[in-house]
């Protein structure tokens, strides 16, 4: 599930934190990356509950309806196309979600009052109106439904990162992840069987887990020696000066080059360059680039790195 940028973000911010107190053991600190990682698959299947959540609401308002006194024509005759939607209920039977709910103790139901405002929002959306006003509902058309949902009315909601914040701060930036991965998740649902909905691993391979403990524990141990090379490529500039979030790119950088073989140099700079953009500087992107560039190009010539298989792409450029 979770792919190498995500551990990349989670590697930077477990060696920001250690930056402050360099009395963490690497056994604690690897328990935190991991603790990091299982926290995103928790969020996975929290947000994968909202539909569920909105669809009760749905169906509360529903019954509420047709007990009135004197019901209007619309709450007479409901219109039922969200609450009978395939792929929530395809949700809902999943045991998987279920039991990962119980055991990180998190449920919608303590979350009621925002789940029943995001109905009433989504209930005056266009892409909502016009579903609920098919008259014959398609399997996409059911697919596409949940996805709107989750692209148009969960990335800008502050109060849902609010709530989100005050959840757990490993969730902090792992909302627009975990919406892409679920919106691809839900596309390659070919039927509304139980086996329709994959559950994910927390790692695509059992690689990309020792990839970010040894991301983490190769930074940390050679943290101090790469900031020296980083110094001595310094031009009229005092390494005090350079942002510490600078610093800790650059230092994973060099670790991946250094420690990675099979990764290629040109993927390394550019995830890297492409990380300062978001947790650092406005001018970072050009001053991580430069920098790295340049160290990358001088441990090469001194044989400090060498790479193999995959990691030769563009080797030679």
């Amino acid at each position: 599930m979770l792919t190498r940028r995500l551990i990349r973000i989670k590697v930077f911010k477990l060696l920001f934190s250690y930056n402050y107190n360099r009395k963490i053991t690497f056994s604690s600190i690897d328990n935190e990356l991991i603790k990091s990682c299982e926290a995103t698959l928790l969020l996975y299947y929290f947000i994968l509950s909202l539909p569920v959540a909105l669809k009760d609401v749905a169906k509360e308002k529903i019954e509420i309806g047709l007990k009135k006194y004197k019901p209007t024509p619309q709450e007479r005759v409901p219109n039922r196309r969200f609450v009978e939607n395939e792929i929530i209920q395809l949700i809902e039977r999943s045991g998987e979600r279920k039991r990962a709910l119980a055991e990180g103790g998190i449920s919608w139901e303590n979350y009621l009052p925002f789940v029943k405002k995001l109905y009433a929002i989504i209930s005056e959306r266009d892409y909502f109106i016009e579903y609920m006003g098919y008259e014959r509902l398609s399997h996409k058309r059911n697919i596409q439904l949940i996805v709107n949902i989750l692209q148009q009315e969960l990335l800008e909601s502050e109060e849902l990162d609010s709530l989100l914040e005050d959840l757990s701060l490993y969730w902090t930036d792992d909302l627009s992840f975990v919406v892409a991965t679920l919106s691809d998740l839900l596309f390659r649902i070919k039927d509304s069987k139980p086996l329709g909905l994959r559950e994910p691993s927390l790692f695509f391979e059992e690689e990309d887990r020792g990839f970010a403990l040894q991301l983490l524990n190769r930074a940390i141990e050679n943290f101090d020696s790469y900031q020296t090379i980083i110094s001595e490529h310094l031009l009229n500039w005092k390494s005090e000066r350079v942002a510490l979030s600078d610093l800790i790119l650059i230092v994973m950088g060099i670790t991946e080059a250094v420690h990675f073989p099979s990764i290629p140099i040109k993927v390394t700079i550019n995830e890297y360059v492409e990380l300062s953009k978001y947790y650092s500087t406005p001018n970072s992107r050009e001053f991580v680039n430069g920098l790295l560039d340049k160290i990358v190009a001088t441990m090469m010539e001194r044989g400090d790195i060498r790479k193999s298989g995959r990691g030769l792409v563009g080797w030679e450029d």
